[in-house]
């Protein structure tokens, strides 16, 4: 597990016993990288093993947002599997929607914050040139944890797969995005790893502001089980 420069603490939490405190600012950066002007990055990361698809991943995890939250032009909260090449592959994240459904590029455009899952991946097999893709889920409801369980078949051959499940603490499970018969993964890797982050810019050119925010999220620590029904049921 690696440590990256920016604000991660441990912090007890009453739903969890103990959870993950990201605070990202644009002084926040990775240790050996540091993403650029109106930019900044917290992130704790876990090298991962060969294989790095044809196989499914199911992970388990929490996190809360505050009512502090200044939304930024594009965020990311948790990358599974990333190659470490260009924008991840599939990535949960936070992001400005408009009022027509779309996601608010323009910052007169936004209206709410939501729930989405991305993909950056080719639309053929074995392509390398990566589109992005929104799937939204559900509006952020400020100062509440949502679990999510999130399985993906990582594949590069339009054979690949995804569902992105949530509930409130103590609810019920509901499916609220999948599909298959996609490509869900990068055809190049370099060491990939699973990222839990707190990663975000600005882009004034499109109306948001040229200061970054500070922001804060909390995350409970992923777990990664082998099928769906382990996940769902897990404690």
């Amino acid at each position: 597990m690696c440590y990256i420069d920016g604000n991660v603490k441990l912090i007890s939490d009453p739903t969890y016993g103990k959870a993950y405190q990201y605070t990202t600012d644009e002084a926040a950066t990775n240790g050996w990288y540091d993403p650029g002007a109106l930019k900044g990055a917290s992130e704790l990361t876990e090298s991962r093993s060969a294989p790095y698809t044809g196989h499914w991943d199911w992970f388990r995890f929490a996190i809360k947002v505050p009512s502090s939250w200044q939304q930024t032009t594009w965020n990311i909260m948790f990358e599974p599997n990333f190659p470490e090449i260009t924008s991840p592959p599939v990535a949960i994240r936070v992001s400005p929607r408009a009022a027509d459904g779309s996601y608010a590029w323009t910052r007169s455009k936004f209206q709410s914050s939501w729930w989405e899952m991305s993909t950056n991946v080719a639309s053929t097999p074995g392509g390398t040139s990566y589109t992005n893709t929104d799937y939204w889920l559900q509006p952020v409801a400020f100062d509440k944890w949502v679990e999510f369980v999130w399985g993906i078949d990582y594949e590069t051959n339009m054979t690949g797969a995804f569902k992105v499940y949530t509930r409130p603490v103590g609810g019920l499970w509901t499916l609220m995005a999948s599909a298959s018969g996609i490509n869900t993964y990068q055809t190049a890797t370099s060491g990939p790893s699973d990222v839990q982050m707190l990663y975000f810019g600005n882009e004034p050119a499109n109306g948001w502001p040229s200061v970054l925010p500070t922001n804060t999220v909390f995350m409970q620590g992923y777990r990664r089980f082998a099928t769906e029904s382990a996940a769902l049921a897990a404690p």
